[in-house]
């Protein structure tokens, strides 16, 4: 082949493939060439001469690197506004509650102590002046001439609201949500009031029948004393032998007040009204004790609950409808439910309830559900194909040494290549590690396929830089 045609051969080729197509032919001219010593070699020529489609391939690359971002912004976009699954703090909070239910043994146990620690102390040191624990006697004369002499016992075990409104007892036996519910507000209303002794100024103790119920219109009071000796020697003072006798006024009846409804603990006052129908004749009967101005102590057992629960932070001490908003929501359904069928029903529910998003990923609309799926697709197969284009563009560089500005990965600027690294190797795989971290799965299965997505993306990552490690030195050297 004439050398002439040299010049011609390489104006023709205007395309990759065309320049491929003419390198036997200018193989031949190079050989013929060569030999007559007029022509430089085709490596020398091809260096001073840049290949038709490296600004081309370049601009696919950057195409790519944009690509790869802006699907790695898209996916962080979606994580930072996905919305939570409805109902879901719902089934979390019947769950925990579940799981709290097998553990009253150990949370009576907490609440107890606490509350034991409080009372005692309080009980032993105002111990002179509360009737808890102690009998009070009194002789009273009903309007009707009726006179009797009582034992009034009140029960050393102290009154209270909350979980111990029956009982100085903490009991947790926790079934169902509802019962939780009572459990948790019960806590917050917690207290317990000391109940001063009878014989004080502040306590009055009336005695009435059906005939005279109205304010100033009962019986009278003749005795009260602390003991049953002294009760007698009041009671010889105050009425004749004849009366005594006649009204057995030694033999006192006994009254239990602590089986009685106890009225007001919050207000600061106290009152019972014991029946005395079914223990003398004459009537309907009845003994009215009302203690004013009650010493009443609130507890903070919500906050021990939370503290031996340790689910302090994650649940507030506040009322039930402010601290389990989602679930108050349902309650109504899943009150009386078992905590098996009530997590069944928040299930259904939030299957029901959950609305179907989509994201347009390059024109496919994919659900919101499985964006984790296909993220992890989609990256991985953008950074396995940029990995094989800078491959392709390392070695183009180390055969013709081109001077091409048309991708910012090839600038020699720190900046832009900062840019580089941060877009096509390190936010990808901050982006999936983000992604699979967010909805790690339980099923051991997907877990392993997770992590092999995690591996072979770290992987593509390191070969990323590597590439344009070689790239940039093979630039430095043009």
């Amino acid at each position: 082949m004439a050398l002439g045609h040299y010049s011609e051969y390489v104006s023709h080729c205007k395309t990759w493939a065309d320049f491929i197509s003419c390198r036997p032919l200018l193989a031949e001219v190079t050989h013929v060439g060569t030999k007559r010593g007029s022509v430089a070699s085709p490596d020398q020529r091809l260096e001073t001469s840049d290949p038709p489609d490296v600004k081309g391939f370049c601009e696919h690359i950057r195409t790519v690197q944009l690509g790869l971002l802006g699907i790695c912004l898209l996916l962080l976009g979606v994580m930072l506004q996905e919305r939570p699954r409805p109902l879901s703090r719902a089934i979390s909070d019947v769950t925990t509650i579940a799981s709290l239910a097998s553990k009253s043994s150990e949370l009576e146990a907490a609440l107890q102590k606490y509350v034991d620690d409080t009372i005692n102390p309080y009980l032993a040191t105002n111990e002179h002046r509360l009737q808890m624990g102690k009998p009070a006697y009194v002789l009273g004369r009903w309007r009707d001439g009726t006179e009797r002499s009582l034992r009034l016992s009140y029960p050393f075990s102290w009154k209270g609201n909350g979980p111990f409104s029956s009982t100085s007892k903490i009991e947790f036996d926790i079934r169902n949500p509802g019962q939780f519910q009572r459990f948790w507000n019960n806590c917050l209303s917690a207290g317990f009031v000391g109940v001063p002794a009878f014989n004080d100024d502040r306590t009055q103790i009336t005695f009435t029948d059906e005939d005279t119920l109205g304010l100033g219109n009962a019986g009278k009071l003749l005795v009260i004393a602390p003991d049953l000796e002294s009760f007698k020697t009041k009671v010889r003072a105050a009425v004749s032998p004849d009366e005594i006798k006649s009204n057995q006024l030694f033999n006192p009846i006994d009254l239990d007040l602590g089986s009685h409804f106890v009225d007001s603990l919050e207000s600061g006052s106290w009152s019972v009204v014991a029946d005395l129908s079914s223990k003398i004749a004459g009537g309907h009967k009845s003994v009215h004790v009302f203690a004013d101005k009650l010493d009443f102590r609130p507890l903070t057992l919500l906050s021990i609950f939370l503290q031996a629960s340790n689910m302090q932070g994650k649940w507030k001490d506040a009322p039930f409808t402010e601290a389990f908003g989602e679930l108050t929501t349902v309650m109504e359904n899943v009150s009386t439910l078992t905590f098996k069928d009530a997590l069944d029903y928040l299930q259904r529910q939030a299957i029901i309830k959950t609305p179907v998003d989509t994201v347009d990923v390059f024109g496919a609309k994919l659900p919101t559900g499985q964006i984790t799926a296909w993220g992890i697709i989609i990256i991985l197969g953008f950074q396995l194909y940029l990995l094989v284009l800078l491959s392709q563009l390392f070695k183009v560089f180390c055969a013709y040494k081109p001077y091409v500005l048309s991708w910012s990965g090839l600038f020699p600027n720190q900046l832009a290549r900062g840019f580089t690294i941060v877009s096509c190797a390190l936010l990808p795989l901050a982006i999936l590690v983000c992604l699979e971290v967010q909805k790690w799965p339980e099923s051991a299965k997907i877990w392993a396929i997770y992590s092999v997505s995690l591996l072979v993306s770290l992987f593509l990552c390191l070969g990323v830089l590597s590439k344009l490690r070689q790239i940039w030195r093979a630039v430095e050297e043009i």
